[in-house]
């Protein structure tokens, strides 16, 4: 019995020690994005401790990340392939989905973006969908389709949950070169935003 007690207490005690050095390589990580040190950050997740502490999900995730960051669009491609084809839950798929396209609408790659859109009609989540054909039709096809939708809709929200749905205004208005009402949305997006910024600080602030 005295003999399991401590093979007990010694598996505890390697698993919180592996614990603690992997969320201090994943912070360490993360801070080598932050900060652009994109030498850095490929130097330690090619190490071999790192490869055997996080599963290959992770280590996609943190290379997709940097992937982006860096504009690099050809990894970028192959590293959501990749995920794309690890067995996940299909929610976290989606979400992989879903950034492969904002990146691609990002960079107005209609191609890609239309690639992705695809991928995100796969989804069970409508009201992922309805954004991404909202961001499509705006950012790509250049339309105004969902103007009226739009302005209905921020009559019944709140300041702080107006401020993308006025961005997505804004930009429609520009597609039309309509400068005054692109002008109007954009200064509401922005003090909107900024107001949110506000409520989030002082949140943080009352728990310190």
């Amino acid at each position: 019995m005295q003999t399991i007690a401590v093979v007990v207490v010694t598996a505890l005690i390697l698993y919180t020690l592996v614990g603690g050095i992997k969320r201090s390589i994943y912070k360490q990580l993360v801070t080598f994005l932050q900060n652009g040190h994109y030498a850095s950050f490929d130097q330690k997740v090619d190490a071999l401790l790192v490869k055997l502490l996080f599963s290959k999900q992770s280590l996609l995730d943190l290379r997709l990340n940097a992937a982006i960051l860096q504009n690099q669009k050809r990894k970028a491609l192959r590293y959501l392939e990749e995920l794309e084809r690890i067995p996940m839950p299909k929610s976290e798929k989606d979400t992989y989905m879903m950034k492969g396209f904002n990146y691609f609408i990002g960079l107005n790659d209609a191609k890609n973006a239309k690639k992705y859109l695809t991928k995100v009609d796969c989804s069970s989540n409508e009201q992922m969908k309805q954004e991404a054909h909202r961001v499509y039709n705006i950012y790509i096809l250049k339309n105004d389709h969902d103007l009226p939708a739009l302005l209905e809709e921020i009559e019944g929200m709140e300041d702080s949950q107006r401020g993308v749905h006025e961005f997505l205004i804004s930009r429609i208005y520009k597609n039309k070169n309509d400068w005054e009402n692109a002008q109007k949305y954009e200064h509401l997006s922005k003090t909107h935003f900024a107001f949110v910024d506000q409520q989030t600080s002082q949140k943080l602030k009352k728990h310190v």
